[in-house]
């Protein structure tokens, strides 16, 4: 079988066209020409941008998420309406 850059970008999206990160590092598949090495350096640096802009989105999220609740907390405090106490979970993970 030849090496063709189709037949990898279907292989790392597959059909639902997510990107499982862990199979696109250049470790994954030993680079052995010019084209392979292209190729490995382009994938890793998309990974590193996506998943840079994976983080900005969830930071995004949780801040409107946040914004959200204060809103809606407040509205109820002017309609008078009972305002539930805020939970506040704080984790880490090790």
């Amino acid at each position: 079988m030849s090496y063709s850059v189709e037949n990898d970008k279907q292989l790392v999206f597959g059909r639902t066209g997510q990107l499982p990160l862990a199979q696109i590092t250049p470790s994954a598949k030993p680079a052995s020409g010019p084209a392979e090495r292209a190729w490995a350096r382009r994938c890793n640096a998309e990974v590193l941008q996506l998943d840079r802009l994976l983080r900005y989105e969830a930071s995004l999220e949780r801040a409107f998420d946040r914004t959200l609740n204060q809103l809606k907390r407040l509205q109820r405090m002017r309609k008078g309406q009972p305002v539930p106490a805020t939970v506040n979970v704080n984790f880490s993970a090790s």
